[in-house]
């Protein structure tokens, strides 16, 4: 099949998958002016916000958090109109007058303590968070949140997707788990409220009664296209305004189009980590990482295999956050350096080895990401300049296969911070000796006790402290995990909503999402 029928076709499957087999209630509308049109690679199953929707509901604009992280990382009021630390495990929590939830219900101080204390005890994502936590009601719009423990990152939590969004408990309890139930109820407080949802389609339609304005959209059709040339293809052919999660070659794909464009958000807060199994060789030896580390041309990556679309990754956190340090660095010379001197000599064919033995590893990838396909491949290509051979080995399920020991080294994606900006627990998850993610088998005690001391210091200078100790450790010293890139948000956008701009956040909708203006 030649590649004008090859696209031909895919924009008939396309068309017959957003299209679907007829007019449904669902889509009658999909042509009107007011009607956002968004094609997902994710299948949102369930409504409930104890399940994986708290993440969903949020990100679309039908549920919302006690606060909000802005795209400068900043944490911002929401729900709440103020917060404010009592002592080291109490925090004054003072709701917004005004709210009610999408059945007309108001938002008492009651109904926000009930909704945050019923995420407490059925969300394993809150539990996360703030483990045992409490909240009482302690004035009109007042509540005090006590923690198990001194817990710095109560405001990160507070603006977590995954965290606290607020409902209506007797909705959701009535409704027990069953979706059309909760659809019916308007259970959450966001300015679209569910419509339907079915295994093709969740439909959100404006929720009159929300409390900061008139939400300018009627009604947002969200499509679950897995293909993700399916979901570029829509927007081109008009059947979708927005087409979520594009692998970075749409940007080449799409250059000079006059039906679709390539949009790219400013700044980065997350993208691949590069892990180690250090229980065996050739990873168990700290030169081998510390060559890896500096043979990596960062700049490349980012510049050449990516065009760009990707920012150079210079540290452990990307240069947003104010404790972010910028020591990781690119020296082939000093690799190169590090591998004699250990003992790995090069042969005629560049590749090195030792007693006998080929430096060799195998590199997993997946293919639900295919940007890390490409990024193996360069990382692969650049290793071999150092004398390192790497094979790349797809598998299905990345983190069961780093679950057990029969791997090398592989690219996965969890971000360095929670989805509100803390950075403790996904140190304490990938890179402490008992977290519940540490693929690579890190035993440090003395990163241990610097999370460990993290998790319980208010103080922003005595933390800044020690987050630049954790990342000396990490990227300098041992290695333990390498940053290849930082990835930015990026979609692609129909004429209609081609002044969107993706959120580092994920907040594909908010409360003033509109078309550009014509």
């Amino acid at each position: 099949m030649n590649l004008k029928l090859y696209q031909s076709f895919l924009t008939l499957l396309g068309l017959t998958i957003l299209s679907g087999c007829g007019a449904s209630n669902a889509t009658h509308n999909q042509e009107t002016k007011n009607t956002l049109r968004i094609a997902t690679s994710f299948r949102i199953q369930a409504l409930a916000p104890q399940e994986s929707a708290s993440y969903f509901l949020v990100e679309y604009a039908v549920a919302e958090t006690p606060l909000f992280v802005d795209d400068a990382a900043t944490i911002q009021p929401n729900l709440l109109a103020s917060y404010e630390r009592i002592d080291d495990r109490s925090w004054k929590l003072v709701i917004r007058d005004g709210v009610s939830f999408q059945n007309g219900k108001p938002v008492t101080a009651e109904a926000f303590a009930a909704a945050m204390n019923f995420q407490i005890k059925n969300s394993p994502a809150t539990q996360n968070l703030l483990p045992n936590a409490s909240v009482r009601t302690s004035g009109k719009q007042e509540l005090v949140l006590t923690t198990e423990t001194p817990d710095p990152n109560v405001p990160a939590a507070l603006a977590d997707e995954s965290g606290f969004p607020i409902f209506d408990v007797e909705c959701i309890e009535r409704a027990n788990l069953d979706t059309t139930k909760i659809i019916e109820g308007g259970c959450y407080t966001g300015p679209y409220k569910i419509a339907s949802l079915d295994d093709r389609e969740i439909v959100l339609r404006r929720s009159d009664n929300y409390w900061r304005v008139v939400p300018p959209l009627d009604q947002i059709v969200i499509k679950f296209v897995p293909d993700a040339q399916v979901r570029i293809l829509a927007v081109q052919s008009g059947e979708a305004d927005i087409a979520l999660y594009p692998p970075a070659e749409t940007g080449r794909m799409l250059a000079g189009q006059s039906n679709a464009f390539f949009v790219v958000g400013q700044e980065s807060r997350s993208g691949p980590r590069l892990l180690f199994n250090l229980r065996r060789p050739p990873f168990d030896d700290v030169a081998i990482r510390q060559a890896i580390s500096l043979g990596i041309r960062y700049q490349s990556l980012a510049a050449d295999t990516f065009d760009g679309i990707f920012q150079e990754a210079d540290g452990f956190y990307p240069q947003t956050f104010s404790f972010a340090v910028q020591n990781q660095k690119t020296d082939v010379a000093e690799a190169k350096k590090i591998l004699d001197e250990a003992g790995w000599k090069p042969n005629e064919s560049g590749l090195r080895s030792k007693n006998g033995a080929t430096l060799s590893a195998v590199l997993l990838t997946y293919p639900q990401q295919p940007d890390w396909v490409i990024l193996a491949t360069a990382i692969q290509a650049q290793l071999r300049e150092i004398g390192f051979d790497v094979t790349i080995r797809q598998v299905d399920d990345i983190k069961a296969a780093m679950g057990g020991n029969d791997w090398d080294f592989g690219i996965i994606s969890p971000g360095v911070t929670t989805h509100g900006g803390a950075p403790e627990p996904p140190l304490r998850e990938f890179l402490s000796s008992t977290g519940e993610r540490n693929f690579g088998g890190v035993k440090d005690p003395e990163l241990d006790r610097l999370i460990e001391t993290l998790g319980q210091t208010f103080d922003t200078k005595l933390r800044n402290d020690l987050l630049r100790r954790i990342q000396e450790i990490v990227v300098v010293e041992k290695v333990y995990e390498v940053r290849p890139v930082y990835s930015r948000a990026r979609v692609v956008v129909g004429k209609r909503f081609k002044d969107y701009k993706p959120s580092p956040y994920l907040r594909h909708v908010t409360f003033d999402t509109k078309p550009a203006d014509e």
